[in-house]
């Protein structure tokens, strides 16, 4: 068992330090670095149709193979009625292995038809061997908003970084007061984050569930705020619950080893909201 470890810790696969502090810079760190990078607007506006697709996909975990990530991609940039992608974290599973990440859900014009863009934040395993920099080169920030314009209404989409399994109070903080402020101006409001916030066991150590607090404090936030979906990952398995108004779901995997890879395709439209799971 040790000859394992020790072979795994040396491949890069798992980060020691890990199992006992959070991995990566502190989120508070996270959170001040992106916020300066965002400067306060938004990170990106997307143009879409009056009805429009979301492709989600999670727990990509990158390792030798990405698979089930390029076949995401061509899924995704082949529909015309597709407007953006989203990936909730744990995207890679080796250290230094996010530029191959990233390279991968770059547009393909050979096979990919359309350019549409692709909105990514980080989970626990993007984090281990100090890869928050590697990260932050390729995107910019953990934690920021994007605008959805459509022909009749504007849409926001939040994402929220708890890779080290909590969102701290200082996101908290900034994620109150952009909804308080700025909720009334979009027709829809969806939030995404890696972390499962209604996650009870300690499996992942540090980074596997946040205290009942601040679940019970962050739901406070969405149900007051008119949020209408929540987008997690990182536990592998798919959820769909609704609490104090509003729709929770976890995304399965799409890792290339699991038995039952899996995205999700979210139908948006005036009044609508149409899930569709797509198994690879």
């Amino acid at each position: 068992y040790i000859i394992l470890a020790l072979t795994v810790i040396s491949c890069g696969k798992v980060d020691l330090a890990g199992f006992f502090v959070s991995p990566g810079d502190s989120v508070d760190k996270r959170f001040e670095q992106s916020k300066e990078y965002t400067q306060g607007l938004p990170y990106d506006m997307v143009e879409t149709e009056e009805e429009y697709v979301i492709y989600i996909c999670t727990d990509i975990h990158l390792d030798r193979t990405h698979i089930n990530l390029d076949r995401f991609m061509s899924d995704f940039r082949n529909d015309e009625k597709s407007s953006f992608g989203l990936i909730l974290g744990d995207i890679i599973d080796r250290k230094g292995k996010m530029e191959e990440f990233y390279k991968a859900i770059g547009w393909n014009k050979a096979e990919q038809q359309y350019d549409r863009p692709v909105f990514v934040i980080p989970g626990n395993h993007d984090m281990f061997f100090g890869q928050w920099k590697d990260f932050k080169r390729y995107f910019g920030a953990s934690a920021y908003f994007v605008e959805i314009q459509s022909p009749i209404a504007k849409d926001i989409v939040i994402e929220l970084d708890s890779a080290s399994g909590t969102h701290v109070s200082s996101q908290m903080k900034w994620l109150r007061q952009l909804l308080e402020k700025s909720r009334s101006s979009y027709r829809y409001c969806i939030v995404i984050t890696h972390t499962n916030i209604f996650k009870t066991d300690n499996s992942q150590i540090t980074s596997g569930n946040m205290p009942l607090e601040e679940t019970s404090a962050i739901t406070d936030i969405f149900s007051t705020n008119d949020v209408d979906m929540v987008f997690q990952g990182h536990d592998h398995y798919r959820e769909d619950l609704v609490y104090m108004g509003v729709r929770y779901t976890t995304v399965g995997t799409i890792k290339d080893s699991a038995d039952a890879p899996e995205y999700l395709k979210v139908h948006i439209g005036q009044d609508k909201f149409e899930y569709e799971w797509v198994y690879l």
